[in-house]
C-alpha cells in the first residue's frame, strides 16, 4: 500500500490499482491515524470544543461503478484549568491593617479544577512590590522555589515588573480536583519606614501546559503544539494602619458671643510612621476666627499614664484663610499607641444666620507626608475628618403683667405685678444683663416705697404720675 499523499480532500492512502479478495473469508483492513490538537488556533479553541474527523473509502467495482463509503469520529478538546488562591495566614486573626516592620505569612494554593485533564508543568509567579521584603518559606513547599528581581512583564521579562521581587514556584504536574491542590507558605517583612496609609499589593498568577513538559522558567514556551493555560491573577494588599481623629466641643449649645472649647484627639496606632504630621481645622463662618486661642497640644502614650511621647509637638498654629494648621511633627513607629491632644477655644460669631436653632459644624483632620523627606499635601486629609457641632441658642422672652384692681377709685391704691420669662426650648439659651422697662400710664402715681430694690422711676410729672420704670436682672 502506498501512502502519505494529499489532494484537495485531504490526506489519503492509495491501494493498488486492483485488489481482489480471492478467499472465502471477509478481510478487515485497519488504518490507524494518530493526530493531536495543536496551537496556535485563532481564536484559541475553548475547553470542550468538538471536532469531527471524516474518512472516505472510495473504490470502483469490476462493473465500473465508483462507490464511496464514509465514516466519522468526533474528538473533544479538554484543557486543564489551573487555579490559584492567595491569602494571609499569619498573624492571626488576620488584621484589617498592618504595622511597619511587621512579619506577614502568605499562603499560595495552586490547584486544577475538577473534571479537567492534568495541568502539566505548573508554575506560579508571585511579584512582591517594593516595601515587602522576602524572608523565606515556612516549612517545605511542594515543588521548588526560586527568587530574584523582577525583569519585566513583557516577552523578555520574568513576569514581574522591574523594581519588584520575583518569586517563582515550580509546582509541577497537578491532577484535577481541589483535594489535590498544593500549597506554599512564605514570609515577608514590611518596610520599617512604611508610612501610615501606605498600601502594598502583590499579585500572583499560575500557568500550566497541556502536555508533559519540564520548563526551566514560567515564561518558557511549552512543547511544540502545546498550549499554556493561565489562571486568573490573585492579589493581596497589605495596608498600613492610619491615625484616627475625634473631636468634641464643650458646651455644645451656646449663645452668640459665648466661648466654646474644642478637644481634638488623634490616636496613632502602634507601629506606624507619621511623617511631618499636622492637624488641620477648617473654621466655619459661624465662629469668630480672631478669637481662636490654642490652650494645649500634647502627645501621650495611651497605656503609660503621665508619660509623654518622644516627639512633643509645638503649639503655635498657622492660619491661611479660614484653615488653621497645627504642626504635630514626625511620630516615628513606636510599639505603644500614642494620643495627640489639641485643645482650643473660640467664640460663636455675631453673623447673619447665627440665630436660635442654627448649627455650626467644625471639621478637623490629620495629614502627613508620604515619606520622611516628603511634603505634606495640602487640602485633602489622609485621615477621616471629625466634626463637632455647636447649636446656637438665644434667649426667648415672655412677659406677663397683672393688676390687683382693674377699677380703682381715684386715690385708691392698687398693685401691678410684672413677670419676665426666658422660655425653655430646644433653641433657647441663657439671658444675661436683662433690662426691663415699664411705662407708667398717665394719671397713675407710683408709690416709691413699693418699688423692689434696683427698680428706678424716671420721667414722672410734678405730681409723681407717669414716667418709666427700669430695672436690670443680673
Amino acid at each position: 500500500v502506498a501512502g502519505g499523499a494529499t489532494d484537495a480532500r485531504g490526506t489519503y492512502i492509495a491501494f493498488p490499482a486492483s485488489y481482489t479478495n480471492s478467499t472465502a473469508t471477509d478481510q478487515l483492513i485497519v488504518l490507524t491515524v494518530t493526530g493531536r490538537w495543536t496551537e496556535p488556533n485563532t481564536p484559541a479553541l475553548a475547553h470542550n470544543t468538538s471536532r469531527t474527523n471524516t474518512a472516505d473509502f472510495t473504490f470502483t467495482t469490476t462493473g465500473g461503478t465508483e462507490i464511496t463509503r464514509t465514516g466519522t469520529a468526533a474528538v473533544q478538546l479538554v484543557l486543564p484549568s489551573p487555579t490559584l488562591a492567595k491569602a494571609v495566614v499569619s498573624p492571626t486573626p488576620v488584621p484589617a491593617a498592618y504595622q511597619a516592620n511587621q512579619i506577614v505569612t502568605f499562603r499560595l494554593t495552586a490547584g486544577n479544577a475538577a473534571n479537567r485533564p492534568t495541568a502539566y508543568d505548573t508554575w506560579v509567579v508571585d511579584c512582591l512590590p517594593a516595601g515587602l521584603a522576602y524572608v523565606g518559606p515556612v516549612g517545605t513547599p511542594a515543588g521548588t522555589v526560586q527568587t530574584g528581581v523582577g525583569t519585566g512583564t513583557g516577552a523578555a521579562g520574568n513576569g514581574c515588573a522591574v523594581g519588584t521581587t520575583w518569586i517563582g514556584w515550580h509546582v509541577g504536574d497537578l491532577a484535577a480536583g481541589p483535594t489535590l491542590a498544593k500549597t506554599f507558605d512564605y514570609q515577608v517583612q514590611i518596610d520599617p519606614t512604611a508610612v501610615a496609609g501606605a498600601g502594598y499589593t502583590n499579585t500572583a498568577t499560575a500557568n500550566a501546559v497541556t502536555i508533559p513538559a519540564n520548563r526551566t522558567s514560567p515564561t518558557q514556551a511549552g512543547p511544540e503544539g502545546s498550549r499554556t493555560v493561565v489562571s486568573p491573577n490573585r492579589s493581596v494588599t497589605l495596608r498600613i494602619d492610619v491615625p484616627t481623629v475625634t473631636k468634641e466641643v464643650t458646651p455644645n449649645r451656646a449663645n452668640v458671643g459665648e466661648l466654646v472649647s474644642y478637644t481634638v484627639t488623634m490616636r496613632v496606632p502602634a507601629g506606624i510612621n507619621v511623617y511631618k504630621s499636622v492637624l488641620r481645622d477648617t473654621v466655619p463662618a459661624g465662629l469668630d476666627l480672631s478669637t481662636l486661642t490654642t490652650t494645649g497640644l500634647s502627645c501621650d502614650y495611651e497605656t503609660l499614664s503621665g508619660t509623654l511621647c518622644t516627639d512633643v509637638p509645638v503649639a503655635a498654629p498657622t492660619v491661611s484663610g479660614r484653615t488653621v494648621t497645627w504642626d504635630v511633627g514626625t511620630l516615628a513607629a513606636d510599639p505603644e499607641v500614642r494620643i495627640v491632644t489639641l485643645t482650643y477655644t473660640a467664640r460663636v460669631a455675631d453673623v447673619t444666620g447665627n440665630v436660635g436653632g442654627a448649627t455650626v459644624d467644625n471639621a478637623v483632620g490629620a495629614n502627613w507626608a508620604p515619606t520622611e523627606t516628603g511634603v505634606v499635601p495640602g487640602g485633602t486629609v489622609a485621615s477621616t475628618r471629625a466634626t463637632a457641632r455647636v447649636t446656637v441658642t438665644e434667649p426667648v422672652f415672655s412677659a406677663i403683667k397683672t393688676v390687683s384692681n382693674t377699677t380703682p377709685e381715684p386715690g385708691e391704691t392698687f398693685d401691678y405685678t410684672v413677670t419676665i420669662f426666658n422660655v425653655s426650648g430646644s433653641s433657647s439659651g441663657p439671658a444675661y444683663d436683662v433690662r426691663v422697662t415699664d411705662t407708667v400710664p398717665v394719671g397713675v402715681v407710683i408709690v416709691p416705697a413699693s418699688l423692689p430694690a434696683g427698680v428706678v422711676l424716671t420721667g414722672a410729672d410734678a405730681n409723681g404720675a407717669g414716667g418709666v420704670l427700669t430695672w436690670t436682672i443680673a
